[in-house]
């Protein structure tokens, strides 16, 4: 640096910058790239996690035959992990309860039956059925006799209470069907007792029920009401009916004739073929003349028939 004028002056002297050279750069020839051909160095493997494609359920195994099975659900590895966690999740969770012991006591089955919600006896069972279905008296001693053994197999109340839900609703389906079939069956057995039997259908009836109504108390409606080993009601069945009137033709021929006599059927018989034979030897009775002439003249013969079956 130079200085023009001396400081005394009172001006500022003149700074003269000292010239800047620049001189030329000069690059390599060549630069020096890093090479990547060369082979990396391979990571450590770590044996048991090095798997392949086709072998990574054997090498989680570890031959064991049992885990290799629950493994073949799975189709990757990390399917296996989130399956890991998930259940560790539930554990914390108290999803998953520890079984009841093989060998436990008294008291450690009292203590696990407290912690998974099982009342101390059968009875203590709170039953409650859905779709308000409410369990009759003369179901009970079934009930009770289900929540025996299902207390004795440790079943929770939400089982029970599952278990005894399907069981009343598929009896109600089922008794609701069997209904329906009954009244087709006899529907179909009428009409075909009353094609066959035509004008003696409700005689054929009378007769069966005349025969009936002398057995003891509810016998008759036992009876009738049984089924038969193909499921049908006895009462309804067509082949049963039909042998049963004929079996009541038989053991009282004249009811036919005169319904409900009983006893008296041969007095009554013969008071009725007194007034058709009075009014018969009357040709200007309503025996030979009139719209009922017909009638009296048929009902004499049955009566004289009816009269000779009894001799």
């Amino acid at each position: 640096m130079t200085i023009e004028a001396p400081l005394e002056t009172g001006t500022q002297p003149a700074v003269t910058a000292p010239p800047i050279v620049v001189t030329e750069a000069k690059l390599p020839d060549t630069i020096a790239m890093p090479s990547f051909t060369a082979d990396a160095p391979a990571a450590p493997a770590v044996e048991g996690l090095l798997f392949t494609a086709s072998d990574w359920r054997e090498k989680m195994a570890g031959g064991d035959e049992k885990v290799l099975k629950q493994l073949g659900r799975y189709t990757t590895p990390d399917q296996v992990a989130k399956a890991l966690i998930e259940a560790k999740h539930k554990i914390s969770a108290g999803e998953f309860k520890k079984p009841l012991a093989a060998d436990a006591s008294p008291e450690d089955i009292a203590a696990w039956r407290q912690e998974n919600g099982i009342p101390e006896a059968f009875d203590k069972y709170e039953v409650k059925l859905s779709n308000g279905l409410v369990i009759g008296e003369d179901q009970k001693p079934f009930v009770d006799e289900f929540l025996k053994v299902a207390h004795s197999s440790n079943a929770t109340p939400d089982q029970v209470n599952k278990m005894l839900g399907w069981y009343y609703e598929t009896t109600d389906a089922r008794a609701e069907e069997q209904i329906k079939a009954d009244i087709e069956f006899k529907r179909e057995a009428e009409e075909s007792l009353r094609t066959e039997w035509g004008a003696d259908y409700k005689t054929n009836l009378n007769l069966l029920n005349s025969v009936f109504d002398a057995a003891p108390e509810g016998l008759k409606q036992n009876l009738m009401s049984a089924r038969m080993a193909d499921g049908s009601v006895l009462g309804n069945n067509p082949e049963a009916l039909k042998f049963l009137a004929g079996l009541a033709r038989e053991i009282n021929p004249v009811a036919t004739v005169v319904p409900g006599a009983g006893a008296g059927a041969a007095a009554a018989i013969g008071d009725e073929i007194a007034k058709l034979t009075k009014l018969a030897g009357d040709y200007d009775s309503d025996y030979w003349k009139g719209p009922n002439s017909a009638n009296m003249q048929k009902r004499l013969d049955d009566l004289l028939a009816a009269q000779a079956r009894m001799k």
